[in-house]
């Protein structure tokens, strides 16, 4: 299959001795996809996963199924998790994105600098969302994430530093 090759950047915590990929700023955690093509897929509503394909650029035989994907990540826990961060204002999560942001191109880029700044919350695109870092006290089997999948906590802490 086509797609770019991206070189990203490792760090480790100090701390926790974890590693971290640095994610560009457009790119899905977890995902061989862009902000950008996930936010045209979601952008007309619900429509049929070939339909929301052809929106977000996607080609060849497998881009129904990998959009049908993209939109599964954007499950009922995720979208509440979401909402609750959000302004209280009426319509469906990709509405409410609009109003907070800004409705031109690149929202999704943009709701990822806005909960960063905001909440410290890390938006991953379909995959989820995340708390900044791993609590200190590390409770065992807790979880640093909002009920969405585990995630790159503590990249960021001033205890990083480069890897390889």
């Amino acid at each position: 299959m086509g797609g770019v090759l991206t070189r990203l950047r490792r760090v480790i915590c100090r701390v926790c001795r974890v590693t971290h990929a640095i994610l560009p700023e457009d790119l899905c955690a977890y995902r061989d996809a862009t902000l950008q093509a996930v936010e045209a897929a979601v952008a007309p509503g619900p429509v049929a996963p070939v339909v929301a394909a052809r929106e977000a650029g996607e080609a060849g035989p497998e881009s129904a199924r990998r959009v049908r994907r993209w939109l599964a990540g954007f499950d009922a826990a995720f979208e509440q998790a979401l909402v609750g961060l959000l302004p209280a204002v009426p319509g469906t999560w990709v509405e409410r994105v609009r109003r907070v942001v800004g409705s031109a191109p690149g929202a999704l880029v943009r709701l990822r600098g806005w909960l960063w700044a905001r909440y410290r919350m890390f938006f991953g695109g379909p995959t989820g969302l995340w708390r900044h870092g791993r609590p200190r006290d590390r409770v065992r089997g807790h979880s640093t994430d909002l009920g969405a999948r585990a995630g790159p906590g503590g990249w960021s802490s001033p205890a990083v530093r480069e890897w390889g």
